[in-house]
């Protein structure tokens, strides 16, 4: 029987985390500014005649996809904070209470975060510009404001950061190995951000580039508050050792197995009566000869 090797976090995100979105994010800003993309997607929504968007107040724009949509992500927020208060008094959540601090923090970072960056941003929102209708100069994100204007306070799109703070969902379930789950917990994070830009542009609110500085400001938050919470500096025994504990579970008695994380998830639910949540993660009292051993995962 094999010595238990101690718990210990996974090593810092790679390299690859921190450069690939910047490779697909910067030729789009790149095209959406130099080949004028930005003017053509909010004039396809923008009525000359009457010299306004009509779509702005339009009710399933605001009331279902723009509220409708903040304050059920803002609702499944003040769930996960639930569940992390619940940890600590609470038995069965006790080994959510890492992953449910990192999903609030990151929720809670990256919306502070674009909140504090258009306090003092000076482009304006497309309904509030001259060419529009408005009475804003347009400006790029590094124009300086002509003497005399406030500031448009409209730069980066702070509805599109609803959706894109979510993206803690695929890092904690790529944390627990679960590659098909956060490869579709990704997909689904950039589809609804995505749906919630366009509805942003059809009103007028926003340019698509002020979305995908969006996208790009909440993936870095939430990379940075991921290595914050659950890594550690990547070195090749770290490698080594992640390797065989994924490889084989280590098997310490025949009567105990230890889920973690999203593992812990189904155990809590399936059977909360023989779940007994410790530091490491949820030990769940199993019987039967193929379900025996002491299973880290």
């Amino acid at each position: 029987m094999r010595a238990a090797h101690k718990s210990v976090s996974r090593p810092w995100l790679s390299t690859s985390h921190w450069l690939w979105p910047l490779a697909l994010g910067v030729p789009f800003l790149f095209a959406l500014q130099v080949l004028d993309l930005d003017r053509a997607a909010s004039a396809f929504f923008y009525d000359p005649m009457s010299l306004s968007f009509p779509l702005r107040n339009d009710w399933w724009l605001t009331h279902v996809f723009h509220d409708g949509a903040k304050w059920t992500v803002i609702g499944f927020g003040f769930l996960v904070f639930a569940a992390w208060l619940l940890s600590f008094v609470w038995a069965p959540l006790r080994c959510l209470r890492r992953l449910t601090f990192f999903l609030i923090c990151g929720i809670g970072l990256t919306a502070a975060g674009i909140a504090v960056i258009k306090a003092f941003s000076s482009p304006a929102c497309p309904y509030d510009l001259t060419i529009y209708g408005g009475l804003y100069p347009r400006l790029t994100f590094f124009e300086r404001l002509p003497a005399g204007t406030s500031p448009g306070r409209c730069w980066p799109g702070g509805h599109a950061s609803t959706a894109f703070s979510l993206f803690g969902l695929y890092f904690a379930a790529r944390h627990e190995s679960r590659s098909r789950l956060a490869f579709g917990l990704l997909l689904f994070v950039l589809l609804f951000g995505a749906l919630l830009s366009v509805v942003q542009v059809m009103r007028g609110a926003h340019f698509p580039s002020h979305q995908m500085w969006t996208a790009l400001i909440c993936w870095y938050i939430t990379a940075g508050v991921y290595n914050l919470v659950y890594g550690r500096p990547h070195t090749a025994r770290n490698t080594a050792f992640a390797s065989r504990r994924l490889a084989a579970p280590v098997v310490i008695s025949n009567a105990v197995t230890v889920e973690t994380g999203w593992a812990c998830v189904v155990s809590t639910v399936s059977s909360i009566s023989t779940a007994d949540c410790g530091e490491h993660g949820c030990a769940k009292i199993v019987s039967g000869p193929e379900q025996t051993g002491f299973r880290i995962r």
